[in-house]
């Protein structure tokens, strides 16, 4: 599976077999110590503690694929004892959970005409914008968009012409921001203004046919690349000029999103959808802590 590079030693453990049919938009709260995510097909919101491996689902009204947790400056529209920006079939907006409801309010859609469009994966920059991509939901039209939202409401489409589009990812110092589209296997870099404008796009890695698709991604605190590889069965790593640089091997073949919650520990997504053979492990959320 990893033969020409390096295979990185890591201690894997499912920290909730969720069976998930299509896991994603992994974010990760410091201060409370818990991950929380999605399973975009069926509408449910997860919360795993930690600390105390807690495990909490809601159902929501609508589907959402990516979650961020806002800074200070955000000022949210809702109420509850946990609020989240999100994305997903109906536009940006705010998750609001309290006790056992989650509460989806919409913020905008930049795509109201295509109804065959939701957005997908997303992040918020260190620039504390919200950057998030949009794609056709049957995979067959490069009908997707990448947009950002500021917290004074303002979006602004920056790129167009995605199939799939995963990430984003950012250099350590901000100034970089990387973008999958996973159905063309390809990563791309993009120079990132202080005004949220990418500029200067070019393929920062193309993945071969063997190597699966390039799906969610993080960036460690040496500025390596960190992708997950759906249908490859590991996370990629990638120096800053975009050469491999060992992956860890999963036991799931379709990880889909990372983020590191310390030096050492990689939190991953997974999903379970389109598998003819099913383990209980797929579409779970997986801990690798790395050795080497």
């Amino acid at each position: 599976m990893l033969a020409m590079q390096t295979a990185l030693a890591a201690k894997i453990e499912c920290l909730w077999p969720v069976e998930a049919e299509l896991g994603e938009g992994l974010t990760f709260e410091p201060a409370t110590q818990r991950i929380w995510f999605v399973d975009i097909k069926t509408s449910r919101l997860f919360c795993f503690g930690l600390a105390d491996r807690s495990r909490r689902t809601w159902r929501l009204s609508t589907q959402i694929s990516a979650l961020a947790m806002p800074m200070a400056s955000w000022t949210p529209t809702v109420d509850g004892e946990t609020v989240l920006l999100a994305v997903g079939q109906k536009g940006y907006g705010w998750v609001a959970v309290r006790g056992e409801n989650a509460v989806f309010e919409a913020i905008i859609d930049p795509e109201p005409e295509l109804s065959g469009n939701r957005f997908n994966d997303g992040k918020l920059g260190p620039d504390d914008r919200f950057y998030a991509g949009t794609m056709d939901d049957s995979e067959q039209s490069a009908s997707g968009a990448f947009y950002v939202l500021d917290r004074s409401g303002e979006i602004v489409r920056l790129d167009e012409g995605f199939r799939v589009p995963n990430g984003p990812t950012f250099s350590l110092d901000g100034q970089t921001l990387y973008e999958n589209d996973s159905a063309l296997k390809r990563t791309y870099a993009y120079d990132l203004s202080k005004g949220g404008q990418l500029l200067n796009k070019r393929i920062f890695h193309q993945f071969s046919e063997d190597d699966g698709f390039p799906d969610g991604m993080t960036t460690d605190q040496k500025g390596n690349v960190w992708i997950a590889m759906w249908d490859g069965s590991r996370i990629q790593r990638l120096d800053a000029q975009g050469r491999k640089f060992g992956a860890i091997e999963t036991p799931v073949q379709r990880p889909t999103n990372c983020v590191f919650i310390d030096e050492r520990r990689l939190v991953f997504t997974s999903a379970a959808i389109g598998l003819p053979r099913r383990s209980p492990e797929d579409g779970g959320l997986f801990c690798a802590d790395i050795v080497g």
